[in-house]
């Protein structure tokens, strides 16, 4: 898990990769993660935009001044800036939107 969990998530292209140590019970618990999801969507017929998930994903609510590159909204900007020209070379009529909430649980799985 120490390795498979942070190279799935470079494969996969997200911006942060979070291990859970072994021994450690309630990993993450009761603390604020910001969840991220990439819709994509369809302009067909054009005053309405049909949605659909392309993924989603979670960490720590970790920014601070520090770590700037993890403010939510340049996370938002960065996974847009990566994946439209993307969609883009598929079909133009395609559009990617990046919504981000927060959440804390009691309990978290891997």
């Amino acid at each position: 898990m120490e390795t498979s969990v942070p190279l799935a998530a470079v494969l996969l292209e997200y911006p942060v990769a979070y291990v859970p140590d072994s021994g450690q019970g309630n990993f993450l618990c009761n603390t604020p993660l910001d969840v991220y999801e990439c819709c994509v969507g369809f302009a067909e017929p054009k005053d309405q935009l049909e949605s659909y998930r392309l993924f989603q994903f979670s960490c720590p609510s970790l920014a601070s001044k520090s770590l700037s590159s993890l403010l939510p909204l340049h996370v938002q900007t960065a996974l847009h800036r990566r994946f439209q020209p993307r969609l883009d070379k598929l079909s133009p009529g395609i559009t990617c939107r990046i919504v981000r909430t927060t959440t804390v649980m009691d309990r978290l799985a891997l």
